[in-house]
This record gives structure tokens, C-alpha cells and sequence, in this order.
């Protein structure tokens, strides 16, 4: 057999081996391309959805935290409509003491010295209030004068404290119902002031001093119905509210 016939016999062979070298050569890139690309695919599918995971989360987070802050809005609108309405009939029941309460007066004239000290120092005088009574030749004026001072007193107290609570508290309440408490502070105020300006000038006409007490002698009542109404409206709106809140 001559070289002509063997390379004859293997030159298909050849041509057949180099076809699938070069086959597979070509078709390497395109597998390994494709699977770089699903790769890649998965990879940036599995970023996306982690992101949205976490933007999910921090959405639920902020939503939870304005529904907590709303939650917490309406616990503080309600305590202080509560306190502010504590503060409101301390001072609208001294105040009412204060301009038109009658005082029972003792007759000291058929009381003994000891009686009438044991009797002003177990009455709560002070020490100044107790060596008043018991030199005044008039014991009934005096003892008088003394209860409508303390009135006076303990209403501007009461008064001073309903402002400074609705002050202090205002913010966590609607505005409309704000200023009917303070309205009516600022009215029992006048009530009072007119009543120590008189203790004050006793020289001068009670009547030059009483026209806020009047006016408020009359409308003491109405304004705290409506204030009472006022403010039931909005503490029983807070419960309805925090009642559906817990049912959803």
C-alpha cells in the first residue's frame, strides 16, 4: 500500500475530527455565554427582591410608627382634656364660693376667750388670722373678712392653676374647645379680681366692682354645661376611636 493510498483511507477521518473540534470550539462560547448570562440573571433577581424585601419592611416600619404616634396623639388629647377639666371645676366651685357663698359665722359674744381660741386654732386660721380674731372688738365683722379673704385667696389659687394646666396642656387639644376653657377662666378671673379689689377698697361700693361678678353669677352654670358637654364630645369621641382600634 502506497502513502497515496493510506492518506487516502484516513483523510475523511481528519477532515470528520477537525469539523468537531472546530464544532465544539464554536459552540463553547455560546453554552458558557449563556450560562454567565442565567448567572447573572438570578443573581440580579435575587439583589431586586431583597431590596424590595427590605423596603417592604421599612415601609411597614414607618406605617406602624405613624400609626403609634396617631395612637399616642389621641391617649394625650383625652388625659388632657381630662386634667384640664379637673383643674376647670376646682376653680369654677371656689370661684362661685368666692363671690356669692355664704359664710355661717359663730356668736362669739356667747363664747368664752379659751372657746373662741380653741375654736381659731382648730378652724385652720393662720397665726396672723387667729391674733386678728381674738383682738378684734368686733369678733363677727372680723371673722367675716377673714373667710371672705381666704375665699378670695383660695379662688385665685384654683384659678391660677385651671390657666397654667390648660397652658401647659393646650397642645394635645382641639382648638375650639381650648379656648372655651379658657373663656371661661379668664371670666371666673374677673369674678375674683372684682371681689379682692372690694375686700381691698372696702371705702368704695361694693357695687362699682360687681359687674363680672354679676354677669358671671348668672352664666356660671350655662357656661359649665356646655363645657361639660364640650368635653364629654371629645373624650367619648377618644374612646370610640381607641374601641375601634383595638378591634381592628
Amino acid at each position: 500500500m502506497t502513502v497515496s493510498d493510506v492518506w487516502t483511507a484516513i483523510y475523511p477521518w481528519i477532515v470528520a475530527g477537525f469539523g468537531g473540534f472546530v464544532g465544539a470550539a464554536l459552540l463553547l462560547p455560546t453554552k458558557l455565554g449563556e450560562a454567565l448570562f442565567s448567572y447573572r440573571l438570578g443573581k440580579a433577581l435575587e439583589d431586586f427582591k431583597a431590596e424590595q424585601s427590605r423596603e417592604l419592611e421599612r415601609l411597614k416600619e414607618q406605617l406602624s410608627h405613624v400609626g403609634d404616634r396617631g395612637k399616642r396623639s389621641n391617649e394625650m388629647e383625652f388625659s388632657s382634656i381630662e386634667l384640664v377639666w379637673k383643674a376647670f371645676v376646682k376653680a369654677w366651685l371656689s370661684t362661685n364660693t368666692c363671690v356669692s357663698g355664704s359664710t355661717r359665722i359663730p356668736l362669739f359674744a356667747r363664747m368664752t376667750e379659751d372657746e373662741v381660741k380653741s375654736f381659731a386654732s382648730s378652724s385652720g386660721l393662720s397665726e396672723r388670722d387667729q391674733k386678728s380674731l381674738m383682738s378684734a372688738t368686733d369678733r363677727e365683722k372680723e371673722y367675716l373678712t377673714i373667710e371672705k379673704w381666704r375665699m378670695v385667696r383660695e379662688a385665685e389659687v384654683d384659678i391660677y392653676k385651671a390657666r397654667l394646666t390648660l397652658r401647659e396642656l393646650r397642645i394635645f387639644m382641639p382648638e375650639a374647645i381650648t379656648n372655651e376653657f379658657s373663656e371661661a377662666i379668664e371670666r371666673m378671673s374677673g369674678a375674683q379680681v372684682e371681689r379682692r379689689l372690694s375686700l381691698e377698697n372696702p371705702h368704695i361700693p361694693s357695687y362699682d366692682f360687681g359687674k363680672a361678678s354679676v354677669d358671671w353669677v348668672k352664666d356660671c352654670t350655662p357656661v359649665f354645661e356646655q363645657l361639660a358637654k364640650a368635653a364629654n364630645a371629645r373624650l367619648f369621641r377618644q374612646e370610640r376611636m381607641r374601641d375601634e382600634e383595638n378591634r381592628g
